[in-house]
């Protein structure tokens, strides 16, 4: 191909007085995948053709790089890189100069990574980082599956490996964005009802910072939350240190929407149906969590005989 068919085709090639550049997708049509040590990885090799007066240069070049080598549980993220790269070494002999991890794009000191309870471990096969889910670093993001909430967290961490096979030395860095599968999270309705404070007292969550509640439905009506405060209902959102937050909701037993249910001689048993109306933002996706709170109270007086 010509530079002009490969920009083309989607690849990148530059040349400057000290450095030619090759750039290329994962899925480019000339990229081989491959498996390195159980590692799944794109290969792409190429020659360049560089004309300089009366003299043609050939640079053979050798990309390869992990399309995945990541595994999950609730609690780490483990991503392996093999050590030796048979694509771009032409022997299995190599020597370990240096390896360093980092967060999006910028290396950490040992002071860092340990305080983030990251681990680095270098075998004569893989590179092994593992990374808690939820460590500084990364960050949760909110996510509905059928009208089911659900969180995922995102890292991107960097592996810088140096090597030298001879005379010649390589340095090889690699940013691998990670994330989790969906974790379930269910938002939990606790009821904190005192009944002779003749009051419901509910609370909603626990939910991410990005998920904002925009309605509630009580009985029949719909209302919005600045709506069920002038109505008297008392709805509050509470903020934890972390950025979590939950929703309490607060309804007198007296409310023409909360339902009643008799049982003789003197129980009464308050009805109060809910759905919560919520959004996860920027994306605006809605998603809704019904619920329906009872409250039993003796308070009906038997007539004298």
């Amino acid at each position: 191909m010509t530079v002009a068919q490969a920009m083309t085709n989607g690849y990148g090639i530059n040349t400057t007085p000290t450095r030619i550049l090759v750039r290329a997708a994962y899925n480019s049509t000339e990229s081989q995948p491959q498996v390195i040590q159980t590692v799944p990885m794109a290969v792409l090799r190429s020659t360049t053709f560089y004309k300089q007066r009366w003299m043609v240069m050939m640079v053979d070049t050798a990309v390869t790089c992990p399309t995945d080598g990541t595994a999950f549980t609730e609690q780490m993220i483990t991503w392996n890189v093999p050590r030796v790269l048979p694509p771009l070494v032409p022997t299995p002999q190599i020597t370990t100069l240096d390896v360093q991890m980092g967060v999006d794009g910028r290396k950490l000191d040992p002071a860092t990574i340990h305080n983030r309870d990251y681990k680095l471990d270098v075998g004569p096969q893989l590179i092994t980082v593992k990374i808690p889910v939820g460590a500084d670093g990364g960050y949760y993001k909110s996510h509905v599956v059928d009208n089911t909430y659900v969180i995922s967290y995102s890292i991107e961490p960097m592996l810088e490996h140096t090597w030298q096979d001879g005379p010649e030395k390589t340095k090889y860095t690699v940013l691998h964005p990670i994330t989790t599968p969906f974790m379930p999270r269910p938002p939990v309705v606790t009821n904190n009802t005192v009944p002779k404070a003749r009051v419901f007292n509910v609370t909603l969550g626990t939910f991410l910072p990005d998920v904002e509640l925009v309605k509630i439905i009580v009985g029949p009506e719909t209302l919005t939350v600045p709506e069920a405060n002038l109505k008297g209902y008392n709805v509050q959102e509470h903020v934890f240190p972390n950025g979590s937050k939950t929703y309490t909701l607060q309804v007198p037993f007296e409310d023409p929407n909360v339902k009643q249910k008799v049982t003789p001689p003197d129980t009464r048993t308050y009805i109060l149906p809910l759905t919560y109306l919520l959004n996860i933002v920027p994306e605006n996706t809605p998603f809704t969590h019904p619920a329906v709170v009872e409250a039993i109270l003796k308070d009906i007086s038997n007539p004298l005989p």
